[in-house]
């Protein structure tokens, strides 16, 4: 009980930071997230001998370089995917095409198949991201259903990512649980869309039309666009807008790098073209004879 203490405790300092600095003063995210992992590790530092105050700046500097490495940058580059799919207009071109083959009442089950489709190979952050503009210009077009929309994108997005390999977590479970080295990833993979979807199916589509059912969320600016602007490209001509192929290619093409990146990350050692080898150094007696 002793020794779980110094954790719990900088965990609850943790959090009370940083409802106070991003909730209570509305600080920047960054600024309130650095000053409560300075917190954090002072507070480690303060109960733990082996964690020295003098390396907590350096820790935390380290730490959010590594995150900023692993996952950041596609965060990032997925925020501009959904920006310039906003401004060029492939955003509100893809939400037509769903418009065209689905009825308005059931746009959500487009918007909950695509998240759920798109999570499976690409992180539920970066899905996210990539369709909430999608949400944004479909509640533009139709003016309701904002709530509706951003639950069912979320459910679909967080279900398949938490059950469905190849994401980390399904094949951490995958690998724990094989027994005599025989892998049962067919097994979870079959077991994970029988849990997603109904999942996805109450948490998204029947959750979420109870609660739009209650509440209204606005259209408010976001991404560097107004609700304004958002509208008003919701109203332009068909003609002037990218084709369907060509909107989809950003998503397309973030699908097919992060997905090759898993493919090969998880099957590597069977993919012979897939494995890395590494020359062995020269002996010293090898390094005398020349």
């Amino acid at each position: 009980m002793v020794a779980a203490l110094p954790p719990i405790t900088a965990f609850a300092v943790g959090v009370a930071v940083v409802v106070l600095l991003l909730v209570v003063w509305d600080l920047p995210a960054f600024v309130g997230l650095v000053i409560a992992a300075l917190l954090v590790g002072t507070t480690n530092a303060y109960f733990l001998p082996d964690v020295a105050f003098g390396n907590v700046p350096g820790n935390v500097a380290t730490a959010f370089g590594n995150n900023m490495a692993g996952i950041g940058i596609p965060i990032l580059m997925a925020a501009i995917i959904g920006k310039s799919m906003l401004e060029s207009g492939a955003a509100d071109r893809i939400v037509r095409s769903f418009r065209s083959t689905l009825s308005d009442e059931n746009v959500d089950f487009a918007l909950w198949g695509s998240s759920s489709f798109l999570a499976i190979p690409v992180f539920f952050d970066n899905v996210f991201y990539l369709m909430a503009p999608l949400a944004r210009s479909m509640r533009a077009r139709i003016g309701k259903n904002y709530a509706l929309y951003l639950v069912v994108v979320g459910a679909g997005a967080a279900t398949t990512h938490v059950f469905v390999p190849p994401t980390p977590g399904p094949l951490a479970v995958a690998d724990q649980l094989s027994q005599g080295g025989q892998s049962i990833l067919g097994t979870t993979i079959v077991v994970g869309l029988a849990t997603a979807i109904p999942s996805a199916l109450v948490a998204g589509i029947v959750y979420g039309r109870f609660l739009n059912a209650r509440i209204d969320i606005p259209l408010r600016d976001a991404m560097g666009t107004s609700a304004e602007e958002l509208e008003e490209r919701a109203q332009r001509e068909s003609d002037a807008l990218p084709s369907f192929a060509e909107s989809g290619l950003p998503i397309a093409a973030a699908i097919v790098l992060v997905a090759s990146n898993t493919i090969v990350s998880s099957f590597g050692d069977a993919i012979p073209s897939c494995r890395t080898t590494r020359r062995s150094p020269p002996s010293s007696a090898t390094r005398t004879s020349r």
